[in-house]
């Protein structure tokens, strides 16, 4: 009887010590990061780099709208300052022809 407890004790103690192996290297396994993530992770990078700079630099990209939105700028403040000496002008013949056409200098407009 004594014999068969003595087997059991060392069959629980070696089981016990398979388990606290493979614990153990299960543990040693999942401390680090894996190869594969690292792949996974650089890959996505570069795919995010990738949309980013077709983002900023592509044919319809950032860079590109923003020339395109200061010659729009320039070509309406041009188009603006036309108008304005247009207006400018009519103004001028309106107030020579006030002022040669009554041979007076009073004030025309209608009073409030």
């Amino acid at each position: 009887m004594e014999e068969l407890k003595i087997k059991r004790k060392g069959k629980i103690k070696s089981m016990i010590l398979r388990t606290l192996l493979k614990m153990d290297n299960y543990r040693r396994c999942q401390h680090g990061i894996t190869l594969v993530a690292l792949v996974v992770t650089i890959i996505i990078l570069l795919i995010l780099a990738g949309v980013t700079i077709n983002l900023i630099l592509g044919e319809n990209g950032i860079f590109r709208l923003a020339q395109l939105a200061g010659k729009n700028y320039t070509q309406a403040q041009e188009q603006e300052l036309v108008g304005i000496v247009g207006f400018e002008n009519e103004i001028n013949n309106i107030i020579d022809a006030l002022g040669s056409g009554s041979g007076n200098q009073e004030e025309t407009f209608p009073q409030e």
